[in-house]
């Protein structure tokens, strides 16, 4: 998924979540180790979780999700059929689903099994609602994942079955997407487009919505119809829209109990917090990048993309956004994702310190017959920390002879196609933003650089590679090491001495949260899911 900041290395565990030892329902206490004293739970009319969310999500409708916000919140309204493998497993948590996915016909048939549930106005949660769900997410962003998905069919009240046109490794962790997330048929048939609206929606998982106040509120409350209903302890979870720069003083005066990745604190505020016991390294898995525009004739030359890659000072980037954590990115894939180790080994055109080479920029450039003239257009959004580093982009390209003319973008123009979207406008030279796997595979970051993800929204460098291509479709049809193998021919294809460099690589974020001391339960997954219905408030 496309991040427009620095949002999202293991967490540093909340002492007090690490220390919980048992829950006792009868009486609501958590007992701890007699070293870190007594917690005992809020009076359940205190279980109100006051959260920082930077943004409030553009849509709580699953087939509209387009950004970490929107996933987060949809999660507690909409539950997939899985979570995500927790390790290196690869075995998928049952949510929605009543248990792991029954995989036939070589491959090509997935046929998962609901879990009784019901909807919050009590209507039980169907293999139509899910069918619907994918029906009206396919056409969307995410949508473009499920390509290989030939039919969708529900059979019975519970039983949805997906037949596929070839086999793919990953599809069990698409099952965990919001392309499968359940819609309230009964609730769309009788409002059509405005089931979203607060009045009329009815949700399937742990919340339901309670109010909302424009964009700097919503409040969601206790779903008693989940599944899991008797387990949730939080009465009403309010995700309130708090700019950067007012984190801190908020948190530091108790309005806020924890703080999302995405509205972590301002950089010139970190140096304040790293010591601080309530600050949390959050993991990720993601990357930020200058996306190239490989159809201009200014930079569809590679050896011109290589050069400016090697300009530019990705040490100095890590130290701008997140000083102390974000680290520089030599590779698409970073080294938090499953198989890295052997997808990202061998030889790389730029250095793992993220030193700058200007001498080695010049004989590229120079290689790609760059001649000192043409000005290149940055689009970037303004809502989002990369705004920071732009300044230090410039200032390296036009040591080499690249000058380069910045042009803030708002959000909402720059998650339209053209900018954010591909295909990326002929104007558009560069494009500087992030992408969060959702799922920890490396082709969900291989595959944005394919000819038909040009045209299905996800290759923002347009690059269009025969020999990419025949590569990643040997990828695809491949398992086991083998497919490891062709992975790693694709990162040389991309990120080797003489790779193909359409988007450069700049820093590998480490994400944060603050977390009051307490709230018990609290973690932020590297996919940027909460699990709030394993949340509670502490008597404080």
């Amino acid at each position: 998924m496309p991040i427009l900041e620095a949002m999202p290395p293991h967490p540093r565990l909340a002492p007090l979540s690490a220390l919980i030892a048992t829950v006792l329902v009868a009486c609501l206490a958590l007992v701890v180790p007699a070293t870190a004293g007594a917690a005992i739970l809020a009076p359940a009319s205190k279980q109100i979780l006051r959260v920082g969310i930077g943004t409030l999500p553009t849509s709580i409708d699953p087939g509209k999700a387009a950004y970490e916000e929107d996933r987060i919140v949809q999660d507690m309204l909409f539950p997939a059929l899985y979570r995500s493998p927790a390790g290196a497993s690869g075995r998928l948590i049952p949510y929605l689903a009543s248990g792991q996915p029954t995989v036939s016909n070589g491959g090509l048939r997935y046929t998962v099994t609901l879990r009784p549930t019901r909807w919050s106005d009590g209507m039980p949660v169907t293999a139509a609602d899910v069918k619907l769900g994918y029906t009206r997410a396919r056409p969307g962003f995410y949508g473009t994942f499920f390509s290989p998905v030939r039919s969708v069919t529900a059979i019975g009240a519970r039983t949805i079955r997906f037949d596929l046109t070839m086999p793919v490794p990953w599809f069990g962790e698409l099952l965990a997407s919001s392309v499968v997330a359940p819609v309230p048929s009964h609730v769309v048939k009788a409002r059509g487009a405005r089931w979203t609206h607060l009045t009329y929606l009815v949700t399937a998982g742990p919340f339901k919505v309670a109010s909302g106040r424009g964009r700097s509120e919503l409040v969601l409350a206790r779903n008693p119809e989940w599944w899991g209903a008797r387990s949730v302890r939080l009465k009403e979870v309010q995700l309130l829209a708090v700019a950067s720069a007012s984190v801190s003083p908020t948190f530091r005066a108790g309005r806020l109990d924890v703080t999302l990745r995405n509205g972590s604190i301002h950089p010139s505020a970190l140096t304040s917090w790293k010591d601080d016991p309530r600050f949390h390294e959050v993991p990720r898995g993601d990357g930020q990048y200058l996306y190239l525009n490989t159809k201009v004739p200014e930079l569809a030359n590679p050896a011109v993309r290589r050069g400016i890659a090697l300009a530019i000072d990705r040490a100095a980037i890590g130290t701008i956004v997140r000083p102390g954590l974000d680290q520089p990115l030599a590779t698409i894939m970073p080294d938090d994702i499953r198989g890295a180790a052997s997808v990202n080994a061998g030889s790389r055109l730029l250095a793992a310190s993220g030193v700058a080479e200007p001498s080695r920029a010049n004989a590229e450039l120079a290689a790609g017959a760059w001649v000192r003239g043409p000005k290149l257009d940055l689009y970037y959004a303004t809502t989002g920390k990369n705004a920071l580093i732009v300044g230090q982009i410039q200032a390296n390209l036009a040591s080499v002879g690249v000058d380069v003319v910045p042009h803030p973008t708002a959000q909402s123009d720059f998650a339209k196609t053209g900018i954010g979207i591909s295909p990326t406008r002929s104007d558009v030279d560069m494009v500087l933003q992030g992408w969060l796997p959702d799922y920890s595979d490396p082709q969900n970051f291989h595959q944005l650089f394919t000819c038909a993800n040009v045209d299905a929204g996800l290759n923002t460098s347009n690059l269009c590679s025969p020999e990419f291509d025949a590569t990643y479709a040997s990828a695809v049809n491949s398992t086991g090491g083998a497919r490891l193998d062709a992975h790693r021919a694709l990162e040389d294809l991309l990120t080797g001495p003489s790779g193909l460099m359409p988007a450069v690589p700049l820093y590998r974020p480490v994400g944060d949260n603050l977390v009051q001391t307490w709230v018990a339960g609290f973690s932020q997954h590297a996919s940027g899911r909460v699990d709030f219905e394993k949340v509670a408030i502490l008597l404080h």
